[in-house]
């Protein structure tokens, strides 16, 4: 059973979509609102225009205090001290040396 701490930041985890008519950035706005408690920012085809939008969510997130994480680049969560990153198993023990011991790793199966 998870502690209640645990229970309560993971009680709704947003995954950003690049497919949506909505960017990133709104998408976090409107997840937040709707009680969204984690963020993750999903995109395999990053491109260095993003950068300044996924600071922006980073930064929303942080005012919100909600973890802030990035699906399966480590160096680009560096990039925007983001709270951790979701990576294959694979490169759990990386991740954790680039990003550090307080780093959030989720690991995909």
């Amino acid at each position: 059973m998870f502690p209640d701490a645990l229970r309560q930041t993971l009680r709704f985890v947003f995954v950003t979509d690049h497919a949506s008519i909505l960017p990133p950035l709104a998408q976090a706005r409107a997840s937040i609102r709707a009680g969204a408690t984690m963020i993750v920012y999903r995109d395999s085809a990053f491109s260095i225009d993003q950068f300044t939008d996924i600071e922006k969510i980073r930064d929303l997130c942080r005012t919100q205090m909600i973890p802030f994480l990035i699906e399966g680049n480590v160096l680009l969560a560096k990039a925007v001290n983001a709270d951790g990153v979701i990576i294959g198993e694979n490169k759990a023990g990386n991740a954790r040396e680039i990003l550090g011991e307080r780093a959030l790793v989720g690991i995909r199966i």
